[in-house]
């Protein structure tokens, strides 16, 4: 299987995630990908004031020992061997841990970012948005979508406006 989906972090709020049960491997893994800054921000913990980077998370092997349902020894190994497998790197602060998610941008960067202006602008105009034709009578609520939707000449098809 190839290719990649966006999972919001409002997924955290939802009955499924809350369950009171000892996370997995792979659910401990997926809360770090949920839990690290998708932009720079500042932390302040006690007297100091810590640069958290993107693709980070500082945090204390405690609080993630509650958000996984595990004891501070298993988080501890845990985190040692996704360091083993080169997925995150582990800083030890004074009364915290920094974790950086390695390769964060590549899965998660902005599409276009790192492109021209006349790249982005080509693949904006070269969106495709076919219309569902077994869909005749939509309500006007799911059709709202569609006001930036421009029709194509040169046959049925639309492209987006961004």
């Amino acid at each position: 299987m190839e290719g990649w989906i966006k999972l919001h972090r409002n997924i955290m709020e939802h009955w499924l995630y809350m369950s009171n049960e000892p996370f997995t491997r792979r659910d401990a893994w997926i809360h770090l990908l949920l839990t690290v800054n998708h932009q720079d921000i500042e932390v302040p913990i006690g007297d100091s004031i810590y640069v958290c980077k993107r693709g980070q998370s500082i945090r204390s092997l405690k609080t993630y020992s509650k958000d996984f349902n595990w004891s501070k020894s298993r988080v501890n190994r845990f985190f040692k061997l996704l360091e083993q497998q080169n997925m995150i790197e582990i800083e030890g602060l004074p009364k915290t841990t920094r974790i950086t998610i390695c390769n964060y941008d590549r899965y998660q960067g902005n599409r276009n970012t790192d492109e021209t202006p006349m790249i982005v602008k080509r693949n904006n105009r070269e969106t495709l948005v076919k219309p569902n034709k077994n869909e005749k009578n939509e309500k006007e609520e799911n059709n709202r979508d569609t006001k930036f939707l421009k029709p194509n000449k040169n046959d049925d098809e639309f492209y987006v406006e961004l």
